[in-house]
């Protein structure tokens, strides 16, 4: 504590998000305290990511303790879920005993937010120097006060590990959303996404590039930019925000000649929107990004040569209703992240042949009977026959297409499929539900649930 006070940190702790290098705003140079802090092993779990002055007092909380004694906090929701706080939420999971967790998202409503001065979303969390018989308590309210009715999970340390063993997100969700995911990610033959492929951030800095003289607002000085707003449901469409900006092309390719991914235009991409609010109609929101087009920086990305899966079966999966309820589980706030892409759940390949007689179904557009024809060609669990992905892919790629040519007449409409997409995207929900082992009970559970989640 001395030490943060002769940093002068002192006058930042009132005003949430608690940020470090805040102090370099009151004219206080900060570059020793970090180097000191950095220096310090009991700190290491806090030195991840932004430095923010909650991370250090959680491993100063966990070092003072007794062997019988306890500690809480209220501190930013970021650290349930986000990157920057992946240690100092291992060090609580893995070596204190979490009891309780009070969470409360609400940031929006300065009237029903823990905190009306500061627009953040906001937790509580109580832990013992001693495991609490391992499971603990994480309720999610939806404002400022504790409700004793509010929706409940009761995870397990080894749980949230084993959820995603790199980030390790603490749930708030419902102890059956839980349970369902759980039971996914115990499956035998069960991948992630991380496993089929590699994910990059859009090519086109503006910030950086715009200062090397790449970036124009004149369209007749190269191709747009594609920017987020850009990227809709399996189509690109006009940016709903924003002034168009174009790539000097060719100044751009000669200043980085060693960039792989300057020359990732070269080739199919699928790629969704970096951010995406919580309370979005969609969190994934995932479109092909053809041969020739650029992206900025905040649009992530899979390249072709980057995925070991076809790139419209990767838009299935991504654009999915198993992956969007999935993905919503880890979140705590608008970041569509490379790591928790790749912490969703993929099925395994196999090269069983099938028998059915699917080509018939997908020229007819009988999509409920292709459903069930293709559902029941998955008779292993989290397996799916490569005849099957390929079939998949192809009901993609008529998605794609008829999204293409969808005249929208309202911003509103980017928020749903069209009609005749609508069916095959129900096709493709119902066959990775089946092929995740979830029972048609699970599935309108799940469905309902995403209504719920916004």
């Amino acid at each position: 504590m001395e030490r943060l006070e002769a940093a002068g940190f002192d006058a930042v702790i009132g005003n949430p998000p608690y940020d470090v290098l805040a102090s370099e705003e009151l004219g206080y140079d900060v570059s020793a305290d970090l180097e000191f802090y950095e220096s310090v092993s009991a700190f290491a779990p806090a030195i991840r990511g932004k430095k923010n002055l909650y991370k250090l007092f959680i491993c100063r909380g966990a070092g003072l303790m007794s062997s019988s004694g306890a500690f809480a906090f209220i501190v930013p929701m970021a650290l349930l879920g986000d990157d920057h706080a992946a240690g100092v939420r291992r060090l609580l999971v893995e070596n204190t005993g979490i009891s309780a967790i009070e969470a409360f998202p609400q940031k929006d409503d300065p009237h029903n937010r823990v905190f009306p001065e500061a627009k953040l979303a906001t937790t509580i969390f109580v832990t013992h120097a001693q495991s609490q018989n391992g499971r603990f308590t994480v309720r999610t309210h939806t404002g400022r006060y504790i409700a004793a009715e509010s929706p409940k999970v009761e995870p397990t340390p080894k749980q949230i590990i084993a959820f995603d063993p790199e980030n390790s997100p603490i749930p708030t969700c419902t102890q059956r959303d839980w349970d369902i995911a759980i039971r996914i990610i115990n499956l035998d033959h069960i991948k992630r996404f991380g496993d089929y492929c590699h994910a990059s951030q859009g090519e086109v800095n503006e910030t950086t590039d715009g200062k090397r003289g790449f970036i124009s607002s004149n369209p007749k000085d190269g191709p747009p930019i594609l920017r987020g707003s850009n990227i809709c449901l399996y189509a690109l469409r006009e940016a709903s925000q924003g002034e168009a900006i174009y790539l000097r092309t060719r100044k751009y390719l000669q200043g980085k000649p060693d960039s792989i991914k300057a020359r990732h235009h070269e080739q199919r991409r699928v790629a969704w929107q970096e951010s995406s609010p919580q309370n979005n109609f969609r969190r994934i929101i995932a479109a092909p990004i053809p041969v020739g087009q650029f992206c900025n920086h905040k649009i992530n990305y899979i390249a072709e040569s980057d995925a070991k899966l076809a790139i419209d079966f990767i838009l299935a999966i991504l654009n999915s209703k198993a992956s969007d309820w999935f993905f919503r589980l880890g979140s705590s706030n608008a970041a569509v992240s490379h790591y928790q892409i790749y912490n969703l759940p993929a099925p395994a390949i196999s090269q069983a042949p099938i028998s059915s007689p699917w080509n018939a179904l997908m020229r007819a557009g009988r999509w409920a009977e292709l459903c069930s024809c293709l559902g029941n060609a998955c008779t292993e669990l989290a397996v799916i026959p490569k005849e099957v992905a390929g079939a998949l892919a192809e009901m993609s790629r008529r998605i794609q297409e008829i999204e293409a040519h969808r005249v929208l007449k309202a911003r509103s409409e980017r928020s749903h499929l069209a009609s005749d997409s609508q069916p095959i995207q129900d096709a493709i929900d119902a066959i990775l539900f089946r092929c995740y082992g979830l029972s048609d009970d699970d599935a309108n559970y799940i469905q309902a649930r995403l209504k719920e989640m916004l």
